[in-house]
């Protein structure tokens, strides 16, 4: 079943079409506010799709604009009067950031999203113990009610992953995202096994952009292309301010831009070899960056050996691993995540041991 066609694209194809007929008129926009008595910014938000237009202003453009043809007008006149109409997402305007409820309506009709994120993972991807997590951290001046609302919200979002034509999602995090705990070690638990479950939905692909990848296009920061079933719908590119402002951006060239380094992300996800893992201890999980997918191998098995120097008190613990991997943990809380050695990190760190080079100096 496609995508139903939503106010906030009937906005966007209404603003598009008055700018097309405003621009093949030669009229300014500051002519048309003017005339109208609007700001023109006001005007601009109209022809951009960020907000709707009385049916007054729409009567008296287009006779500005010469359109007198009674079926291109009743069109018209509809898109108006759908782009009224309100989105499910209009009852969460109270805890909205600025500009975010246009980009919610967006996602909400889009066909595909294209994301890379640097910092914490996609909402669409969050449980909901790490958004609320997330959202008490960074939203801190909002009452534990607010932080609920939220996080309602952004559970609510997730139904397009789920829909009878679901939204097709492809998404790129840093591997800092992977490595950032966020809350108790039980969130993130839970956070990774719901990013390997997600992966192997046949609607979305999850890649890892690599510490060992470098520089690359992603460090002005996360964005998203936001894509429309219908191709005469332009692609959306979104970003997002420091404290929160969502910003649309329309433009070809910004749009290519990030189509660009989006592309160029994916490309460099390929080069990941198979020795760049994350471990949580105490999970059965390990999420390994391994190609371009996510995969699992199962540690509920690992055996920890003790050091004979232990006492009841303090122990450094060491698992041999699949691969010839190296696991090392801190006995008294089995819960944190331990280090993870390769055979040649293992053989550098037990020989800088045995030369004291991690010696506590003598006070």
């Amino acid at each position: 079943m496609p995508v139903s066609v939503g106010p906030t694209v009937r906005r966007r194809r209404l603003g598009s079409e008055l700018r097309r007929l405003r621009e093949s008129q030669s009229i300014k926009l500051e002519e048309v506010a003017e005339r109208l008595g609007l700001a023109p910014s006001t005007l601009s938000r109209i022809e951009t799709g960020k907000a709707p237009t009385r049916t007054a202003y729409l009567t008296s453009m287009l006779e500005l604009y010469g359109v007198d043809d009674p079926g291109q007008r009743q069109v018209l006149l509809e898109m108006a009067r759908e782009g009224h109409r309100k989105g499910w997402w209009a009852v969460w305007d109270g805890v909205l950031p600025t500009g975010f409820g246009i980009y919610v309506g967006l996602e909400a009709e889009a066909a595909s999203l294209r994301v890379y994120e640097a910092q914490v993972v996609h909402g669409l991807l969050q449980t909901e113990d790490y958004a609320r997590a997330v959202m008490s951290t960074v939203r801190r001046r909002e009452t534990p009610d607010e932080i609920d609302r939220l996080v309602k919200l952004r559970m609510q979002r997730q139904e397009v992953l789920l829909r009878a034509d679901p939204l097709e999602l492809w998404i790129i995090l840093d591997e800092a995202v992977l490595r950032r705990m966020v809350g108790p070690s039980r969130i993130m638990r839970e956070q990774l096994d719901h990013l390997y479950e997600a992966s192997q939905w046949p609607n979305i692909t999850l890649q890892v952009l690599s510490f060992g990848s470098g520089l690359h296009p992603g460090l002005g920061g996360p964005f998203a292309i936001i894509e429309f079933p219908e191709r005469f719908d332009p692609d959306v590119v979104y970003t997002e301010g420091v404290t929160g402002q969502a910003y649309i951006e329309e433009r070809d060239r910004e749009v290519r831009a990030r189509s660009e380094a989006f592309d160029l992300h994916r490309a460099s996800t390929g080069r990941l070899g198979a020795s760049d893992p994350i471990y949580f201890r105490g999970t059965r999980r390990r999420i390994h960056l391994k190609g371009t997918r996510m995969s699992e191998y199962d540690l509920s098995n690992a055996a920890w050996i003790s050091s004979r120097a232990c006492n009841n008190s303090a122990c450094v613990q060491v698992a041999h691993l699949p691969g010839g991997m190296v696991g090392l943990r801190d006995s008294k809380d089995t819960t944190k995540p331990a280090h993870i050695f390769d055979s040649a990190e293992w053989a550098a760190f037990i020989t800088g041991v045995k030369a004291g080079e991690f010696d506590l100096p003598v006070s």
